[in-house]
């Protein structure tokens, strides 16, 4: 009798973030909260993303950048449950954002059809969003959820498309048309919209959305914010809390 093997899973997630260095994340919110406020709610934020995605029905790569790989399996340690699945940890590699994203795509694919790619800033972002993702690859080459400032949270692939990547300026608020205008609209689907932990604002609209219970609450998130003094609810998850939430 041959013996069976694991089958990995057909659908690859991938979780994209920087490193959690003093001074180096969430700057844009270092004015209000300061550069060690600002490191601890990152890494809260990126451990909340870590145990949200291993939620989803998938292989989870986690690809960090500003750091060696010792830095990246010691965070990896420190902030996956032990219970989780499997978290595969690599280092980005590339000039600009685009080629260390199709680099992860590249690699990723090789054992997924269809792979996904998110960003650590969107720590509340519906988990039904990113399922989606992977559902609609089923008829579209390529699937989008744009954030409001004019970029994307998550890029969906199911088959190489490099040219997705090239050319972009990224950091602007102009990602999101620099990126379909290279399509057909054949091409691509629209998630609904979502939004990125960048500045005062954001963290204010985060902050009414803990204000309730959803499945894969960001709960280390919550946390900082009420030791920080700006969540005063007593919103949790439960299991039992997750039915018919987002």
């Amino acid at each position: 009798m041959t013996a069976l093997t694991r089958r990995e899973p057909s659908n690859g997630l991938i979780l994209f973030a920087r490193y959690p260095r003093l001074g180096q994340v969430k700057t844009r919110l270092e004015p209000s909260l300061g550069a060690q406020r600002c490191l601890v709610l990152y890494e809260a934020m990126l451990a909340d993303c870590v145990e949200r995605c291993s939620l989803v029905d998938c292989s989870l790569h986690l690809y960090l950048h500003g750091c060696d790989l010792a830095e990246a399996q010691e965070l990896a340690t420190r902030i996956q449950e032990p219970a989780a699945p499997e978290l595969r940890v690599r280092l980005q590699e590339g000039a600009d954002l685009g080629e260390r994203m199709w680099k992860a795509y590249t690699e990723a694919s090789r054992c997924s059809s269809k792979v996904v790619i998110v960003g650590s800033d969107s720590p509340s972002v519906p988990l039904r969003f990113i399922r989606s993702a992977f559902d609609r690859l089923e008829d579209h080459p390529i699937v989008i959820g744009p954030v409001d400032d004019g970029g994307y949270y998550l890029i969906g692939l199911s088959g190489p498309r490099k040219e997705v990547f090239q050319g972009i300026r990224w950091g602007t608020s102009s990602v999101l048309s620099q990126t379909t205008v290279k399509l057909a609209r054949s091409d691509y689907e629209l998630l609904p919209e979502w939004y990125d932990i960048d500045n005062s604002e954001d963290l204010d609209h985060l902050v009414r959305d803990l204000s309730q219970n959803f499945e894969g609450y960001p709960a280390r998130t919550a946390e900082y914010l009420r030791e920080a003094g700006l969540l005063f609810s007593n919103a949790s998850y439960s299991e039992s809390d997750s039915a018919g939430q987002c």
